[in-house]
């Protein structure tokens, strides 16, 4: 089955604007304790978008970093052989801080839950919240997120997935079966 693309470009670029201004709309009081932590691959570009919307909007430019889990997934051998290692790349400390995890597709929750382990491994964030742009609800973690783009539904045997300029030159969303 080819893609079916059920959020377009337009759509796109409209779902991560209302998602930064719901995340400013949360933490208003405490935009100065806030940071962005994007889960590589595409939650980095995504959570660099976000930022930008902030600064544009509110005239302050969270901090942001990225998150590499691939070490802390309890399914790491249907990921690769070989897993790179590297926590991730940030400058700041998550000490007192209000982490927001960013990441493309909430689906299992096993990325959330890596994420979160890495994260605590690091240090200890007064909160932690987590924005995605799709969720399935296809949980076997009880996971949810704070700011979501848009509910997706899918069956077993369908996949959601993410395009996004900075990595495909297109941003969308799509379902595929598998």
């Amino acid at each position: 089955m080819k893609k079916k693309i059920v959020v377009n470009s337009e759509e796109f670029e409209r779902m991560l604007k209302r998602l930064s201004l719901e995340i400013v709309e949360k933490n208003i009081n405490v935009l100065d304790k806030i940071a962005f932590i994007g889960i590589r691959k595409r939650g980095v570009p995504i959570a660099e978008r976000l930022v930008s919307y902030i600064a544009e909007f509110e005239g302050f430019t969270p901090e942001i970093g990225e998150l590499d889990i691939s070490l802390y997934r309890d399914d790491q051998t249907m990921i690769s052989n070989e897993p790179v290692i590297s926590g991730g790349k940030w400058n700041f400390s998550f000490k007192d801080r209000i982490l927001i995890i960013v990441d493309d597709v909430l689906n299992s929750g096993r990325t959330v839950r890596a994420a979160i382990e890495n994260i605590l491994d690091h240090g200890k964030p007064s909160c932690i919240q987590l924005c995605v742009v799709v969720d399935t609800r296809s949980r076997i973690y009880p996971v949810s997120s704070d700011f979501t783009g848009s509910i997706i539904r899918i069956s077993k045997d369908e996949f959601v997935g993410l395009s996004i300029k900075d990595i495909d030159n297109e941003d969308n969303v799509y379902v595929k079966k598998n």
